[in-house]
């Protein structure tokens, strides 16, 4: 790998041979903030999984830009038929497979708008409630549909001859339409039913993850955050005092007009409780969603993971300030935090080990000078002592220490409102369900994805004062995280931050008590819609549900709000309902039935009373017949 040397340094100046490049990035920055390069190849995975339990049906990965690869899935019509769950023989599962492929299933898709979605109902019915909902579908009663997106149809179908446990293979097939849709990345929901007795159906959902080339890797001092899992459950552990005021200036400015030195003289920071804290990285992660992708925060859910990462670092290649004066960085800004996932490729310095070198698009050699390298106002350097704002590069002497330039961006999670709403409409699953996939804020801001490259990272570098806010949003939570560790510096450097997840699942499950979030899972979620982040999420969550409750109850007949109103009643409905109806006609047309049938039988014993006395008495002759 080629290793530039840093040249002598100057006061405030940036590194040469960067400043053209940097000065074209700029000058098209207004043109590409939002986009990414339509050639970079990713790691993208298909995936199809049982919605309801989120089971995966068939994935499949390959390298490839997004948007261009669109391969056949396949999945087993068996686990909806839950042949494997039959008891007896053998022979009654190859039978029920060859029943299943004959008869055929249908799908209807379930992302549909205004009229439809009111005709094809929601998740209970499986988005079918009519047949017009029908875009695909195959066995013998296949019948003629307008495809929408995807077709799915048996690879080949099981016969009398050929039963084995892969002949009901369905075969998903992409349309053109699909391909240029990007709500891929969010998942989309189709309801599948099996055409016969009885009715098994299920939601699948049809996902594309994408994922960078290389996978994140820890950098900093403490290796033991790769290695841990879960939190252990918080509900047992005592709340912790609120973290005491801090005399540090931010690390983010607000504004691009201060300067360092007036960032000291003029602005302090906020003495921000654990809500606030928390609530403000939503609002600051949802206004810089919202002016970047405003199509995915019409309705929405953003979640904080109890669990971490709290952060992810993504690579950077943006310019830094190589100075002789140590005045322009926050040194008081110790930062001791471990960035468990830096994914991407950007500017390293120092030895970096083979273990962490895909994160490096260049390694600059350090000059034994004593100088300080100053990141922008929105880059940290992860180095292997912990995250800091600035580097000397005398420590670098050693030969042991290595530093990535990074931006930071929070572990912020994204549902849709239809399929956060979805799983909590599902109260009982027939398998255990398994971990919903969820999108990430660096991801739905086109910058995890496409780390280390300008045009992807710019979105959230250089925005307004929306993205702005996210920058301030972090700060504060930074600040919180380190001072939290400073208090349990006295034990090792590894149990502090080990244990700093208990105390961030402490704060989660305070809002959660609260009713400010809706709990999914091991995330606390806050609904946003254009109009904002609501706090009281968990009214909202009510509301809307209660509001689909309504909508599914005034498209039923009056007939089926009965089944509705108990458990009780329904079942002594449908106990009672058939011999009621069975008695009901058999006093209505039992009557007139009995009395045709008793007049039938009259007249034909009337008949053959008459035909036995004919045969007991001959014709006389008449006189006529006598005289001839």
């Amino acid at each position: 790998m080629e290793t530039p040397t840093l040249r002598g340094p100057a006061q405030d100046k940036t590194l040469s041979y960067l400043a053209p490049c940097l000065c074209l990035l700029l000058a098209l920055l207004p043109c590409v903030a939002v986009s990414n390069n339509p050639h970079r190849p990713y790691n993208l995975t298909w995936q199809v999984t049982d919605f309801s339990t989120h089971e995966v049906l068939d994935k499949t990965s390959k390298i490839a830009p997004i948007g261009t690869w669109f391969p056949d899935l396949y999945f087993n019509l068996d686990k909806i038929a839950k042949i494997d769950d039959m008891e007896g023989r053998e022979w009654r599962k190859q039978a029920r497979r060859v029943s299943v492929s004959r008869n055929g299933f249908y799908a209807c898709p379930g992302f549909r708008t205004g009229e439809m979605k009111k005709t094809c109902g929601g998740i209970d019915a499986l988005f079918c409630a009519s047949w017009s909902c029908i875009t695909t579908n195959d066995g013998e009663w296949k019948w003629a549909t307008k495809p929408w997106y995807i077709t799915m149809s048996f690879v080949q179908r099981c016969t009398r001859t050929r039963y084995s446990k892969t002949c009901n293979l369905v075969r998903i097939k992409f349309e053109d339409a699909a391909k240029s849709d990007n709500r891929w990345i969010s998942g989309l929901t189709w309801g599948l039913y099996l055409y016969q007795k009885p009715l098994y159906g299920i939601p699948i959902q049809i996902k594309l993850i994408v994922n960078p080339i290389t996978a994140p890797v820890a950098v900093g001092p403490n290796q033991v955050l790769s290695e841990t899992g879960k939190p252990l459950a918080p509900a047992s552990r005592e709340p912790q005092p609120r973290a005491p005021k801090s005399t540090s200036p931010p690390l983010i400015s607000t504004s691009s007009k201060y300067t360092p030195s007036a960032q000291n003289a003029t602005r302090g920071p906020l003495d921000l409780g654990i809500g606030d804290r928390l609530i403000n990285l939503i609002k600051g992660s949802y206004f810089a969603l919202n002016q970047t992708k405003p199509e995915f925060t019409s309705s929405c859910w953003l979640c904080l993971a109890t669990g971490p990462p709290y952060y992810e670092g993504i690579a950077s290649t943006n310019n830094f300030t190589n100075s002789a004066n140590p005045t322009g960085c926050a040194w008081e800004q110790q930062r001791k935090l471990t960035l468990a996932e830096v994914s991407g490729s950007g500017t390293c310095i120092g030895q970096v080990p083979p273990s962490h070198q895909h994160l490096c698009n260049v390694t600059l050699t350090v000059p034994s000078s004593n100088h300080y390298l100053v990141p922008s106002e929105t880059d940290w350097w992860a180095c292997n002592t912990g995250l800091t704002p600035c580097v000397s590069t005398a420590v670098f002497s050693s030969g042991t220490h290595y530093c990535v330039l990074v931006q930071v961006v929070p572990r912020v999670y994204y549902h849709s409102g239809d399929s956060f709403d979805l799983r909590y409409e599902q109260k009982t699953h027939t398998r255990p369900k398994r971990e919903p996939i969820s999108l990430t804020l660096a991801v739905m801001l086109g910058i995890g994805v496409a780390a280390g490259v300008r045009t992807g990272t710019a979105a959230l570098v250089h925005g307004n004062h929306h993205l702005q806010q996210l920058r301030v949003a972090i700060d504060e939570d930074l600040r919180a995280i380190e001072q939290s560790i400073t208090k349990l510096e006295e034990s090792l450097t590894s149990l502090s931050e080990v244990v700093l997840q208990n105390r961030r699942g402490l704060e989660i499950v305070f809002l959660k008590e609260g009713g400010l979030c809706a709990a999914l899972k091991e995330q606390c979620c806050f609904y946003a819609d254009h109009s904002g982040v609501v706090k009281d999420s968990m009214a909202k969550l009510r509301e809307r549900l209660d509001k689909r409750k309504k909508e599914r109850e005034s498209q039923q007949n009056w007939f089926e709000n009965w089944y509705n109103r108990s458990p009780w009643f329904s079942t002594l409905i449908s106990t009672i309902l058939g011999p009621l109806i069975l008695l009901t006609l058999i006093l209505t047309f039992g009557p007139c039935i009995l009395n045709r049938l008793l007049t039938l039988i009259k007249n034909r014993l009337n008949i053959v009373h008459a035909m036995v006395l004919t045969q007991q008495y001959q014709t006389l002759r008449t006189e006529e017949e006598a005289q001839d």
